[in-house]
């Protein structure tokens, strides 16, 4: 059985498993975000062993989602929910992001029953350094 939490990275391979018995053997239905999912024009994304197991291939940020496997048979049913989150790409060797955030808040503040103006400025700079690739050797 898959964790509740999945996260891939865009880019990269997927596969979550759903597992469940009963007499009669249950049917597995996989749904996204409460509507069932069809693979069937998504070579993207395969199910295999009898449907128990949903593959991806390639992840793309619009495979992030609540996916649930619904077990069911005459008798009753069952589901296991799996979250998948997808992260960005890393950056290629040699490149870096500089980006700046600023924000400006005024309020009006109360003292002594005098009006007093405050303004806040916050200003969070991200710079994310080269990515290196290390080999070591043993």
């Amino acid at each position: 059985m898959s964790p509740s939490f999945l996260i891939g990275r865009e880019g990269s391979d997927v596969e979550m498993r759903c597992d469940a018995f009963g007499v009669p053997a249950p049917s597995v239905t996989w749904l996204k975000d409460g509507r069932q999912l069809d693979v069937s024009g998504a070579p993207r994304v395969v199910t295999t062993d009898d449907a128990r197991r949903l593959v991806f291939s390639h992840l793309v940020r619009a495979d992030a989602g609540l996916y649930t496997c619904l077990f069911k048979n005459s008798v009753a049913q069952t589901t296991h929910n799996i979250r998948l989150v997808v992260e960005g790409r890393l950056l290629p060797v040699n490149q870096s992001i500089n980006q700046s955030i600023s924000v400006h808040l005024a309020t009006n503040c109360e003292s002594n029953g005098e009006i007093m103006r405050v303004r806040i400025f916050i200003q969070v700079s991200y710079i994310q350094a080269n990515n290196v690739n290390k080999r070591h050797r043993s």
